[in-house]
């Protein structure tokens, strides 16, 4: 039986804290399955640390009662000598030490005082992030203590298992090459950055074009941009502070930026879903599912071009293109034999 996207995020999640040597952080946009995660967080805790204290800290008090129900569900709670004791966020007390073997952390998403602040009273801890405020400071200073758990965004896919599906998913695991991966992070950088610096994406194409609402031109709203951050005329360039303002929020520099930022994350995207790295995995499941038909859905028909020609160079003549970039060809009959033109200027022509 295929396993439910919301099992494969736990999984992965699960995974990646024991790789990280339980001292990890996690964004998990899909709240509903917080519960579930942090239960199963405690539960492979207590089932190796019995006797142990967990101290779970939350923002809200929603957070804890969807939390506190699932695990008295689960028969993990003080009546059953289970030590989880429950705090908000608000109540942390910088002059006391929170000493704990396994502390988790629930959308504390920019409190990183308070998560450095417990951190070093415990041994493992996870933050899990329900929200990306785009505060690159955060984020830098959280990584540096908590490594974050790569995990895919199953937001949607995850909807989508509450509707009925006769089909069957598996999905396959590829590794991008050293170069590639160094590539993605270097686009990946550069989009979390210019979030950042814009603050949200509608700025980015006021950046361009101007608020027509407001009726404020491209380059005045970004003129408004750089002074609200600290960008003038007469900066001194000489001062090394003044200079990183002017590197980043110059009105041309985001101009730049702006411009820039789309094309960035099509090459992101295109390096993604065009990768040469599918086509051996492509080949393995048509050898896999041999004397079946087989339809590969491609994004793009650059390449499905590509997976075309590739199959038919490892496996024989064996696929046929039904997209929008098929290359030139000569038409042939049920026999293969050159098909003519039979009258007009090109007649006997192929």
């Amino acid at each position: 039986m295929t396993m439910k996207n919301k099992d494969i995020l736990i999984n992965n999640i699960l995974k990646g804290f024991q790789d990280l040597r339980g001292r990890a952080s996690v964004y998990c946009f899909t709240k509903d399955i917080i519960p579930e995660l942090v239960y199963n967080i405690v539960n492979n805790f207590f089932n190796k640390y019995r006797n142990e204290n967990v101290l779970i800290v939350v923002d809200k008090y929603e957070n804890k009662k969807a939390i506190v129900d699932y695990l008295n569900k689960h028969n993990i709670n003080k009546y059953n000598n289970y030590n989880i004791n429950f705090i908000s966020a608000d109540y942390i007390k910088f002059k006391y030490h929170y000493c704990y073997k396994l502390i988790i952390t629930v959308a504390l998403n920019e409190e990183y005082i308070t998560i450095d602040h417990l951190f070093h009273g415990t041994k493992f801890m996870l933050s899990i992030l329900t929200e990306n405020k785009m505060n690159n400071d955060f984020i830098k200073n959280l990584r540096m203590i908590l490594p974050n758990i790569e995990v895919d965004d199953y937001t949607k896919n995850i909807k989508f298992d509450t509707i009925y599906s006769p089909v069957e998913e598996h999905r396959i695991k590829v590794e991008l090459s050293e170069e590639d991966k160094k590539l993605y992070d270097k686009y990946s950088e550069y989009i979390t950055t210019s979030i950042t610096i814009f603050g949200e994406l509608n700025n980015i194409e006021k950046c361009k074009h101007g608020d027509r609402e407001l009726n404020i031109s491209s380059a005045e709203f970004r003129n408004n941009i750089a002074k609200q951050n600290g960008w003038k005329e007469d900066l001194d360039t000489n001062i090394e502070f003044y200079k990183q303002i002017d590197d980043i929020y110059n009105p041309n520099i985001l101009y730049e930026r702006a411009c820039n930022f789309y094309n960035i994350a099509k090459q992101r995207r295109d390096l993604v879903t065009d990768n040469i790295i599918k086509l051996d995995s492509i080949i393995n499941i048509c050898n896999d599912n041999k004397n079946k038909k087989i339809v590969i859905v491609s994004k793009k028909g650059e390449f499905a071009a590509k997976i075309t020609k590739y199959i038919n160079e490892k496996l024989g003549n064996i696929c046929g293109d039904y997209h929008d970039c098929i290359e030139d060809a000569i038409a042939v009959d049920n026999n293969g034999i050159p098909i003519l033109v039979k009258s007009g200027s090109m007649l006997g022509s192929h």
